[in-house]
């Protein structure tokens, strides 16, 4: 964004200039972690493969979108992306890897179902925010 255009879009508000809206990598990788931890434990621990785990993965990434919006000071729309992307591709290939030949879902259910999942993660994202300017009194 332009300077001089951020400096007038948050002119009739002096919060809006004090809110962090910097990529955070630090939240990137906590938010990879959780999401992982969240995909990763009920995979191992049920055996859960194919497209149960693509499915557990798109709810998990909505959850992770929420947490780590929630979670982290300001806006973190693209930091919550970001790690449901990164932890859905690595969660995705152990699925691969893991599913029997011809029992689980082909090369594009898998691409699909990183998209999908990463999207949910924004939604999540979202709701997040909303959720943490009710609570702190922040504008989401």
């Amino acid at each position: 964004m332009d300077p001089a255009a951020y400096r007038m879009s948050t002119a009739h508000d002096p919060d809006a200039a004090k809110q962090n809206t910097d990529f955070s990598l630090l939240w990137v990788l906590i938010g990879t972690v959780i999401v992982l931890v969240l995909q990763m434990g009920p995979l191992f621990a049920l055996g859960i493969d194919g497209y149960a785990g693509l499915f557990l993965g798109t709810g998990v990434c909505f959850l992770g979108g929420i947490l780590i919006a929630f979670l982290s000071p300001g806006r973190t729309y693209v930091e919550a992306l970001v790690a449901a992307l990164i932890s859905t591709i690595a969660t995705n290939v152990f699925l691969a890897m893991t599913t029997p030949e011809g029992l689980g879902p082909v090369w594009y259910h898998y691409a699909f179902g990183t998209v999908i999942a990463a999207l949910f993660g924004l939604f999540g994202a979202r709701l997040g925010e909303a959720v943490q300017s009710a609570t702190r009194g922040h504008k989401a």
